[in-house]
């Protein structure tokens, strides 16, 4: 039904005959609401009390919605009601209209500001769609859905208030809304629809309220300005591409539900150095952190048991890797391309290390494959640079075609005796152009060496790799630490003492592949040692030991103890201390400071003498003493330590 005023003008006319309205009354009465109601269409509603307005052909400019027409209610604008209504600038909705319809102000591109009555329940699907001018919005808290797109490309909109009653947030409903700066989102939205504030460009600051579930596809992808965020604990999904492309993300902190984080859900987030994934995460989707190039640790919680394809590809300065013992599968590329990775421990869980998985790792030297792997894909370690040597365990069934490809440093393989088959078109070490030796009890392993002219076959007895690059440091009294370099492939060290009753070394300790260095305590002073150190590799539960490396230690004398400092007479000083028996002799220091750098004096003496008498020194100065003892060792003296200095008043 359409009303206009100039009809109900002339009918009202035709009934009052003669007479005739002030001419006050009408321009400010009957004029007034009748240009209001004259400009609308609008249909009733079935329940016939109420109205919907479906177009609008008044001459724009700001616009009030009335909210009552012929003794009727208006409670909603329907479906496209401005649809390009150009003339609009500036919206007042009635607190009567409930309901917001499809595309109802889309693409009113001259509105600068709309003013939402408190009824209304819901915004519905791209309801202010490219309203390029507005600039604010006020939810009220009536309000609780707000549907897809329904503020989509509102490119100047900077104020968003949300009431507190929204539930959902749908599709793309404030995506490109390039000139918002902060959202607050209320505790009563359980989801955040799909894209809902993509490319929100500028957007810098988000609150998440303490209800929200969901964290839909791309939510807060392209968000380029965004530097931190903090999800709640009620978040139970990190959805695909979340927070995808956003290059300024600096800081995530995961509430303790979190149980997915979705494929690109922050991939490319470019300035992200550390995130901590909680224990109640259960799986890593594709490519989730893809080239968060400054990401440099990361620790994979047991609760974890799938690290899905490339979910860590790129990752260009990741240097730590910690898998949790819940990890069943290793997706393909899931490391992919980590080139500070050095170190990575695969765990009992995982049954398969899966196609091109540490390809591009150019830093990674050490590699421990866990007792659960079954397969070895497809140029897993492909052009991993740095790798020297590597076991693979008798658990390991299949070994893929070109799984050490272009290893350029790849010298030492060791091999169980379980593998049955290996890929044979190009071969597990396609372009590894130097020499290798395989060390293997498996006849598939040596019948697929014979094809490279640069691998030599060993049985795997004849295993052994000394450790190298010993250095005996730290020597005292009663302790000494050695230590060596890495034998790549060892799967720890054998530490053994000489025993000087039965004539043979015994074991004293048992290194992990990381303890390059050993700690030798309880020793006696002035005394001398033997000891040896063999690495060994495990293969099935046996170790196979290397030759041993000795090294001969010898103790300091024990600190000399001072028994008197004096000063007996004029400008004398004399010192007695606890005759070591071990000794050859001491060396005693005095001098006018602490740091013995001020007129120091040093004395040799006999391992007879207990005490020295100093002449010539100053009046009323006060100096300080030290002695130690020595021994000689090979022909050279090999000095104790230092006792505790002592200080006198000289007379």
């Amino acid at each position: 039904m359409k009303k206009k005023v100039l009809s109900c003008a002339l009918a009202l006319v035709m009934v009052l005959g003669g007479f005739v309205l002030p001419a006050s009354q009408f321009a400010t009465g009957a004029v007034e609401v009748a240009a209001a109601v004259r400009d609308f269409d609008y249909s009733v509603n079935s329940d016939g009390k109420t109205l919907t307005i479906t177009g609008y052909s008044g001459s724009g400019g700001s616009v009030k919605i009335p909210g009552e027409i012929d003794g009727k209610s208006v409670t909603a604008i329907g479906e496209c009601a401005f649809w390009e209504c150009e003339k609009l600038t500036g919206l007042t909705l009635p607190d009567s209209v409930t309901d917001i319809g499809y595309s109802a102000f889309y693409k009113c591109t001259r509105l600068k500001s709309a003013k939402l009555g408190g009824g209304v329940k819901t915004i519905g699907d791209y309801a202010f769609q490219d309203c390029k001018k507005l600039t604010a919005i006020t939810i009220p808290d009536s309000a609780t859905a707000i549907g897809e797109c329904a503020f989509a490309y509102c490119t100047k909109l900077s104020l968003v208030s949300f009431g507190k009653k929204v539930k959902t947030i749908g599709e793309y409903a404030f995506g490109c809304c390039k000139n918002l700066t902060a959202i607050t989102i209320p505790d009563s939205v359980t989801k955040i629809g799909n894209s809902a504030f993509s490319i929100c460009s500028e957007l810098k600051l988000v609150k998440l309220g303490s209800g929200v579930k969901i964290i839909g596809n791309g939510a807060f992808a392209s968000c380029g300005e965004l530097s931190s965020i903090t999800i709640p604990n009620s978040v139970t999904s990190i959805e695909g591409a979340a927070f995808d492309h956003c290059g300024s993300l600096k800081s995530v902190k995961l509430g303790n539900s979190v149980k997915t984080i979705g494929d690109y859900a922050f991939a490319e987030c470019l300035k992200l150095k550390a995130i901590n994934i909680p224990k109640s995460v259960t799986k890593i989707g594709e490519f989730a952190f893809w080239g968060c190039i400054k990401l440099g640790a990361i620790t994979i919680p047991d609760s974890v048991t799938k690290i899905d394809n490339g979910a860590f590809s790129y990752c260009l300065k990741l240097k730590s890797v910690k898998i949790g013992s819940g990890v069943k599968t290793i997706g393909k590329f899931a490391f992919q391309h980590c080139e500070k990775l050095k170190v990575i421990a695969i765990p009992d869980s995982v049954t398969a290390i899966n196609s091109r998985t540490f390809e591009g790792c150019y830093d990674l030297k050490t590699v421990n494959i866990g007792k659960g792997v079954r397969s070895i894909g497809y140029a897993a370690f492909y052009l991993c640079t740095s790798l020297k040597a590597i076991t693979i365990p008798d658990n390991v069934k299949t070994i893929n075609d070109m799984t050490f490809r272009a290893c350029s440093k790849l010298r030492r393989v060791v091999v169980g005796k379980g593998v049955n088959s290996i890929g044979d078109k190009y071969g597990m070490f396609y372009e590894c152009y130097k020499s290798i030796d395989v060390y293997t009890n498996s006849s598939c392993v040596k019948k697929h060496c014979e094809k490279f002219e640069n691998v030599t076959c060993r049985a795997l007895s004849k295993w052994g790799e000394t450790p190298e690059n010993f250095k005996l440091d730290k020597v005292a009294s009663a302790s000494a630490t050695i230590s060596w370099k890495r034998v790549p492939e060892a799967s720890g060290y054998q530490i053994l003492r000489y025993d000087t009753k039965t004539k043979e070394y015994k074991a004293v300790a048992t290194q992990k592949p990381a303890q390059l260095k050993y700690d030798m305590t309880d020793l006696e002073p002035a005394s001398g040692y033997k000891y040896r150190v063999k690495a060994f590799v495990t293969v099935n539960g046996r170790k196979y030991y290397s030759a041993p490396e000795n090294v001969s230690v010898s103790t300091l004398n024990a600190p000399v103890k001072i028994t008197g400092v004096t000063s007996p007479k004029a400008k004398t000083v004399k010192v007695t201390w606890k005759k070591d028996g071990k000794a050859a002799g001491y060396n005693l220091q005095i001098a006018a400071n602490k740091g013995f750098s001020s007129n120091r004096q040093s004395f040799a003496l006999g391992s007879s003498t207990v005490s020295k008498t100093i002449s010539g020194l100053k009046k009323g100065e006060t100096y300080y003493v030290r002695v130690r003892a020595y021994r000689m060792v090979n022909g050279k003296k090999l000095y104790g330590e230092w006792s505790v200095k002592e200080s006198v008043i000289c007379k």
